[in-house]
């Protein structure tokens, strides 16, 4: 058996305020349904090239989630934000602030003294792996997602509101639950380290390299599919960074 620890380090490139006009503003203009980029850029009313980052947000946010052929669908979340009944808004903002992995994992981190650090920056470029230039606006969107959701304070203390201290960063439930199983997988499997047991795939990539794929020794049709989701998203994050690479 392979062992091999696996850890992401997406973060979001817009705070969590931005990702709720964008969706609101997507669920005014085309409603609910499935919509491709150039779609949700127009609704914006911005470049195609310009919406990479900003619909990465939301899906790390957890107002969209990416499906097949590159299409998007507004969550349980994004609907509540968009419209939200009284003692909705405030633990779906919680949630969702805490829902990006690198957001848990420092939550996780700074729970015990209760606070921010003023070193955020440093912090995530030399313990969380992020490039030294953009380790700035990671630590910007983290303190202003929180700050938005009302999880901290001014002097940068955390405040975490009772229904999401604790949590995982759960995204409601639908009344038919048919989801929330998939998307728990998903958010436990997200950005943590763990040892995995199972078989390794050498795949073929252009240029001569490689890349290896570490999967259980049994697969379920979920297992599939959240496989396909993850891709989906490595996809976004390629051409998030092929952006920044261009800009």
């Amino acid at each position: 058996m392979v062992k091999v620890k696996i850890r992401s380090r997406a973060y979001p490139g817009h705070p969590l305020s931005q990702s709720v006009d964008d969706v609101k503003q997507i669920k005014k203009s085309l409603g609910s349904g499935a919509f491709d980029r150039a779609t949700i850029a127009k609704c914006l009313g911005i470049a195609e090239a310009t919406s990479i980052r900003r619909i990465a947000a939301m899906v790390h946010f957890g107002l969209l989630e990416a499906g097949r052929e590159n299409r998007y669908t507004i969550t349980e979340a994004g609907r509540i934000v968009s419209n939200p009944l009284e003692d909705e808004l405030r633990p779906t903002l919680a949630n969702a602030a805490q829902r990006p992995s690198l957001h848990r994992d420092l939550l996780t981190e700074f729970a015990k003294e209760g606070y921010v650090p003023e070193q955020l920056q440093t912090i995530l470029h030399r313990k969380y792996g992020i490039a030294d230039n953009a380790a700035q606006l990671a630590a910007s969107v983290f303190i202003d997602s929180l700050t938005y959701a009302g999880l901290i304070d001014d002097n940068r203390r955390l405040t975490l509101h009772p229904v999401a201290e604790g949590a995982t960063a759960r995204e409601p439930e639908s009344n038919s639950g048919s989801d929330s199983k998939e998307q728990r997988a998903v958010r436990q499997h997200e950005g943590a380290d763990r040892s995995v047991d199972g078989q390794r795939f050498v795949l073929r990539l252009s240029g001569g390299r490689t890349a290896e794929l570490l999967v259980p020794s049994v697969l379920t049709e979920s297992d599939i599919r959240l496989i396909r989701k993850q891709v989906d998203v490595l996809e976004l994050q390629v051409e998030i960074m092929d952006d920044a690479g261009n800009s």
